[in-house]
């Protein structure tokens, strides 16, 4: 839309104020107004998973402690004698005894996934959003909208679709086996008698907090963080 007076600009460098002054560039060329309103919301709103993502990887890098515990453990279920009689159950084999869990991250390491991981994600995130908006709306046929809005969501699946393409085997079964890290210690629930638990529960649901929570799990964020970054 900048075309014809970057143009003049170009032909007459001399009479750059004036045609700055007097040429206007005009609204952003669209054929239709909702599609490309459409367009920038898909386009946001595919965003914002991968933003959830690099939250989730900062939460990680905060919350997991910074030591150096194992990551692998060798589990047999305490229900069971022996791993026999757990493996003839369910008809395991060994490495079904082989858990997976996040456990500790040095300190160093925690360093240098937020240099190499973290922040060149969310830099891209940043700036994949910005332009991609402004890109969007600089683009005038619709189908070039429709187009272009599905390019931009491919872009920032590339990372998922390395891991998936390029990793080994091994790699991808310890990835999808992966055990969460519990933010939550139950263990003093477990001591505590079923009344008490069921008080508690009572307080912490239907008391203000409780009920402060509740709204708070109603209100649709992400709804509003993608209409607030449009």
């Amino acid at each position: 839309r900048n075309f014809v007076r970057d143009s003049l600009i170009a032909i007459f460098p001399d009479r750059k104020e004036d045609i700055e002054k007097l040429v206007d560039a005009g609204e952003y060329g669209m054929e239709n107004y909702y599609c490309r309103g459409a367009c920038c919301f898909l386009f946001m709103m595919s965003m914002m998973d991968d933003l959830q993502k690099t939250a989730n990887l900062a939460g990680l890098l905060y919350y997991v402690p910074s030591d150096e515990s194992k990551w692998v453990r060798y589990d047999i279920p305490q229900w069971a004698a022996d791993k026999e009689q757990a493996k003839s159950v369910f008809g395991w084999s060994e490495v079904h005894l082989v858990k997976f869990g996040i456990s500790g991250m040095p300190f160093r390491w925690k360093v240098a996934t937020a240099i190499f991981v973290f922040i060149p994600k969310a830099v891209i995130w940043y700036i994949l959003a910005t332009l991609g908006i402004h890109f969007l709306m600089e683009t005038a046929g619709i189908v070039d909208v429709i187009m272009n809005s599905l390019a931009l969501t491919f872009i920032i699946q590339l990372d998922e679709m390395i891991f998936a393409i390029l990793t080994t085997g091994p790699v991808k079964y310890m990835m999808g086996n992966l055990e969460d890290y519990a933010l939550i210690d139950m263990e003093d629930d477990e001591l505590l008698a079923d009344e008490e638990v069921f008080q508690n529960y009572l307080a912490h649901e239907f008391g203000s907090s409780g009920r402060r929570a509740c709204l708070s799990s109603l209100l649709p964020r992400r709804l509003l963080a993608v209409v607030v970054l449009m």
